[in-house]
C-alpha cells in the first residue's frame, strides 16, 4: 500500500469492492472532530489560491447527517475497513512526503486515480 504524507495527513488509494480507486485521506480531526478517521475525498484543489481536499461530494446539504463527509454508505464502511487494516501495523508509514497539495494529485494519479469533476 503507497501511502503519501501531506503536512500531517496521510492520504491513500484504495481499491474499491466494485473496482472503483477513491482516495481517503486520515482526519487530523481539526474540523471533523474525528480524528483518526479515514474520509473520502476528490482530489486536492487550490480555488481562490486557498487549498484543501475537495470533499464536496462528501459534505453537501444532500448528504444525510449520519453520513456527513462519507457521503454515502459504501464509503463509511470502506473507512472502517481500512482503519482495522492499518491496525494490523500500527508503525505504517509513509515513503513519500510533501508540502505541495499538487503533489497529492500526481500520486493519486500515479496510482491509478481518474480525477473526477463534480
Amino acid at each position: 500500500m503507497n501511502i503519501i504524507e501531506f503536512k500531517d495527513r496521510k492520504v491513500i488509494l484504495w481499491t474499491m469492492p466494485d473496482g472503483e480507486k477513491q482516495p481517503f485521506y486520515l482526519s487530523t480531526g481539526r474540523n471533523s472532530r474525528r480524528s483518526g478517521t479515514w474520509f473520502p475525498f476528490d482530489g486536492y484543489i487550490e480555488p481562490h489560491g486557498r487549498g484543501w481536499f475537495n470533499k464536496y461530494r462528501f459534505c453537501n446539504d444532500i448528504v444525510p447527517e449520519e453520513l456527513h463527509r462519507f457521503g454515502k454508505r459504501k464509503y463509511q464502511k470502506v473507512s472502517k475497513q481500512i482503519e482495522a487494516f492499518f491496525e494490523l501495523d500500527l508503525e505504517f508509514h509513509s515513503e513519500r512526503h510533501t508540502g505541495n497539495g499538487i503533489d497529492i494529485n500526481e500520486f493519486l494519479i500515479e496510482e491509478g486515480w481518474t480525477k473526477r469533476s463534480n
